[in-house]
């Protein structure tokens, strides 16, 4: 509450602009490694498919490991 004090409403907001990146930069990074994925596996990709939590899984991470800066930004900001 002495936070929302001294701050005001706009504390609520802290760090939406960085949540808000974050999310669109992790559905189109994961839209596009899919694709690609798609593209240069092929076949394999396909049996990796039938199992779609490990194809979800590997992309997911590999997406969060790419923006994890923005995390860590976001974090900075809101602090």
């Amino acid at each position: 509450m002495r936070s929302l004090l001294r701050q005001g409403n706009l504390a609520f907001f802290k760090g939406n602009f960085t949540r808000s990146v974050h999310i669109l930069l992790f559905h189109k990074l994961n839209t596009y490694l899919t694709f690609t994925a798609a593209g240069l596996l092929g076949p394999t990709w396909k049996q990796m498919k039938e199992v779609p939590v490990l194809t979800e899984f590997l992309l997911s991470t590999t997406v969060d490991m790419i923006l994890q800066p923005l995390h860590v930004a976001e974090t900075r900001f809101t602090l």
